[in-house]
């Protein structure tokens, strides 16, 4: 880890007393600076005593609306630090200043007892290369007293290389006494190890029942065993995009409505009105087809873009609940065969990097185990019976998982592996087959059917897309942006077509074949993934980008997509009475998985298509 003193050397370096607060681009002309905290060190005494503090008693707040304008930790002959609240740059590995401040939200679980302290433990996700000592985290309060807290590092952004390693979360413990159960707001400084230091109980956080909460009582009854924990921690959609939990977000789909993708989401959680009848609400405590690409990753998506805490207690109950429909065999409850489509980590990886609950290491363990044995082979053969970019996407994702939270090479390198090996046949399909630039593959083996013709799937390639597009931001190793580039040209040439005036992705396509004439899949079918599909289009317009090759082209493509996404969606909403008088939903997903299809692999569209 990094020392005290150079980290100060870091930040003394790196923050700007002047209005340029992160280094100017371009000579542009910066916003002015926003409320901050100055971290007075004595000008005579040696670096590595700088860290030395006063008595909280000398601690003075200068306050600017909710959060102190500065604390001072002065002393005699004192030389000020700007510690400002942190401006997220619009840049996919953002950068910040070595020390720096942002908000936490503290929500008191509607059970918490009021008046009497409260062992807290949040956890706090960082963008890469942003913190290396997991250890350097203050809390201040609203009045700009620093709190007792003790902090460490949870997860690592671990490296393949011999570069040191940042922390991408870091568990912080501390006491708070809560008044109400009304939502507080502190403030956490990184890059400086607290002067008052807290000595946790040991134990885990105190945890309530499900059925005892007022939030949604009933939204898990089939499973009694789910709890949550006595308080949870929000943070801005600003730092949660910026911090890569799942890919780089900021702000929601382009050209919609911004309550869209949330209106669809309550009807996913059965957040509906009380018109809508029981058969008309989802089932997914009982049914396996609402799971199907990551239910719980989807909901997570939704707190990520919003940062509110009724998607974090949606998400957190919905990893919970798939946790404990793991068998020990690894693979998902609800289905009643092993089924490596239902073998999701990510979603996992989330709820601990959020939430530090120690409950999700195994349970990810345990599935990626059992997709480790899956029969299903990622390195393309001519000779299989079956294969499709589905599969391939969710038997790599628990592996990559797996390097995420363990740091395990070899996990890593089965990825990898997958990823050169059917790079290299993208490039060179054999089977005298023309190169496309996807996986091809024949329709016999995505679909059982009788023919022999290659093909890719856009719609399924979406989900494989996602997961060249994770590795790389792990592991910024380009292999993967090469794929995605490829993917682009695919697509472009024969992975869309027109229709009635808007852009479709087929469903099957290849350089002799397409599903619509083939009857295989339908117009009306093939608009239902303009949304997903667009998403892929995007993100491989932006490995190109990054390879420096020319992306307008498939830009064009994305924007279509696009347009055709703004035509199917509006379809699915209804506000008639003969709505209400039906008992059904507002926001109609016919099927459930819709919900995950849609806004699933594409929570970055607001960035990836600004």
């Amino acid at each position: 880890m990094k020392s005290q003193s150079l980290d100060l050397l870091l930040a003394l370096s790196s923050i700007l007393v002047s209005s340029c607060l992160i280094a100017c681009d371009d000579g542009q002309e910066q916003p002015s600076a926003p409320p901050s905290v100055e971290l007075d060190m004595p000008g005579d005494a040696p670096l590595l005593d700088m860290m030395s503090a006063p008595d909280e008693s000398d601690m003075r707040v200068d306050a600017a609306g909710d959060m102190p304008a500065s604390v001072d930790m002065s002393t005699p002959n004192a030389a000020p630090v700007q510690v400002s609240d942190v401006v997220i740059d619009d840049a996919l590995f953002v950068s910040l200043p070595a020390v720096g401040r942002s908000a936490v939200v503290l929500h008191p679980h509607e059970r918490v007892t009021l008046g009497e302290s409260v062992e807290v433990q949040i956890t706090i996700p960082f963008p890469k290369n942003v913190l290396f000592d997991g250890a350097a985290i203050q809390l201040h309060d609203s009045t700009g007293a620093q709190l007792a807290s003790h902090s460490e590092q949870l997860l690592s952004w671990h490296t393949a290389s011999s570069a040191e390693a940042s922390v991408r979360a870091v568990r912080t413990t501390f006491a708070w006494t809560f008044s109400s159960h009304d939502p507080v707001e502190l403030a956490f400084v990184y890059g400086i190890t607290p002067t008052s230091d807290y000595a946790p109980s040991g134990g885990a956080q105190a945890r309530y029942p499900l059925a005892e909460a007022e939030f949604f009582p009933g939204e898990y009854d089939a499973a009694p065993d789910l709890t949550e924990p006595a308080v949870f921690a929000t943070f801005s959609p600003e730092w949660l995009g910026a911090s890569l939990l799942r890919t780089r977000t900021s702000g929601q789909w382009p050209g919609f409505d911004p309550e869209m993708m949330t209106s669809f989401a309550q009807s996913a959680v059965n957040d509906v009105g009380e018109h809508v009848t029981e058969p008309n609400k989802i089932a997914y405590q009982t049914a396996y087809e609402p799971w199907l690409f990551d239910r719980a990753g989807t909901l997570w998506n939704m707190y990520i873009l919003t940062g509110e805490v009724k998607w974090l207690r949606h998400a957190l109950r919905a990893s919970h609940f798939y946790k404990l429909a793991v068998q020990d065999t690894g693979y998902f409850s609800l289905k009643s065969s092993d089924d490596l489509k239902y073998s999701y980590t990510h979603s996992m990886f989330v709820a601990y990097a959020l939430t530090g609950d120690e409950s999700f290491p195994g349970a990810i363990r345990e599935v990626a185990r059992a997709a480790s044995g899956d029969g299903f082979n990622p390195l393309y053969e001519a000779r299989f019976g079956f294969w499709t970019e589905r599969h391939l996407a969710y038997k790599l994702q628990p592996a990559l998982t797996m390097w995420e939270i363990d740091g395990d090479r070899a996990s890593l390198d089965t990825v990898l592996q997958a990823i050169v090996h059917n790079l290299g046949l993208a490039a060179n399909p054999g089977q005298g087959w023309t190169a496309t630039g996807c996986i091809l593959h024949t329709v016999a083996q995505h679909e059982g059917a009788a023919s022999e013709e290659p093909i890719c799937s856009p719609w399924m390639m979406g989900l494989y897309a996602e997961l060249l597009w994770r590795v790389y931001l792990v592991t910024e190793d380009t292999t993967p942006l090469e794929q995605l580039s490829a993917f682009g040209d695919y697509l472009s040439t024969y992975g869309v077509y027109e229709r009635d005036g808007v852009t479709l992705p087929y469903y099957l396509s290849g350089p002799g074949y397409d599903s619509v004439s083939a009857g295989a899949s339908s117009p009306d079918s093939d608009r239902e993934h303009a949304c997903d599909v667009a998403g892929l289009a995007f993100r491989a317009a932006y490995a190109k980008s990054l390879r420096g090759e020319d992306m307008d082209e498939l830009r064009g493509v994305a924007r279509d997509l696009m347009s055709t996404c703004q035509v199917v969606i509006p379809g699915w909403i209804r506000t008639s009475q003969a709505t209400v008088d039906a008992g059904k939903t507002f926001y109609r997903l016919a099927p459930p998985r819709k919900f995950n299809w849609w806004f699933g692999t594409t929570s970055d569209l607001g960035w990836l298509a600004r």
